[in-house]
């Protein structure tokens, strides 16, 4: 008489072949799975889960090696498994750095606002944050306190540190506003008065006190994956000058 295998964990396929009297059982396409539960076979009346399956354990388990859950979980030893988050190796979370949503003219009212910007802006993301702008005898390199890596809103790496912010090779532009929405277009512009060295080039809207088509400042391209993302040109009066309406980057210490 043939009496049923039952496999519990690992899905099995169960051929049971009879020929000339003898009972030939084929297991095939077992499908192992890494740190699942022990296979138990019980062969005979009665299984893990009917109570003949051996005398329970203090935890509730039977003494043939099966959990008293239920088939195809692993009684606890993988059971968080599926709440684990994968993250590439070498990842360092950093600081992060955008560009704000609204724009502001020249004339946005020195370094301390742009910061008060900047702080606005991030309401919802937390930190303490700066502005990159610069006037003279206040450059932004030395406001920007940590080393990095500075990544975008969505995790983006933008710079590994600050060396390479200066260096311009940077790994992505800083085209992300707070919301992690894309910046792009002639709204792809930031007020800095910073050089590529990070300090103050001189051409700062009159130390961002003047919207006036004729005062010129030194602005970044938030597309630039280089150092134009800093320094890519002067808005002069041709082009709007301190009228212009630009954004600010945001970066968080």
């Amino acid at each position: 008489m043939r009496r049923p295998i039952r496999i519990f964990g690992p899905v099995v396929t169960l051929l049971s072949v009879v020929s000339s009297g003898h009972a030939a059982i084929a297991l095939g396409a077992c499908n192992l799975l890494t740190g699942a539960s022990d296979l138990s076979t019980d062969v005979g009346a009665g299984g893990p889960n009917d109570g003949t399956g051996g005398p329970s354990g203090p935890d509730g388990s039977t003494t043939n090696g099966s959990s008293s859950t239920d088939p195809g979980t692993d009684g606890g030893a993988n059971r968080d498994a599926a709440a684990d988050v994968d993250v590439p190796d070498g990842y360092v979370p950093g600081k992060r750095v955008f560009v704000i949503s609204s724009t502001v003219t020249g004339n946005f009212g020195g370094v301390a606002q742009a910061k008060t910007e900047c702080t606005q802006a991030a309401a919802g993301l937390g930190g303490t944050w700066m502005a990159w702008v610069s006037v003279a005898g206040d450059d932004a390199v030395d406001r920007l306190t940590t080393d990095g890596p500075f990544r975008l809103v969505d995790g983006t790496l933008v710079a590994t540190n600050k060396a390479a912010l200066l260096a311009g090779t940077l790994s992505s532009a800083i085209n992300k506003n707070e919301r992690g929405q894309t910046v792009s277009g002639f709204l792809a512009t930031s007020w800095t008065g910073t050089g590529r060295n990070g300090r103050s080039t001189g051409d700062d809207c009159q130390g961002w006190t003047s919207a006036n088509q004729s005062d010129i400042a030194t602005v970044g391209s938030v597309t630039a994956p280089d150092g134009g993302w800093t320094d890519v040109y002067d808005a002069v009066g041709s082009g709007g000058g301190c009228s212009s309406t630009f954004k600010l980057y945001c970066f968080e210490l």
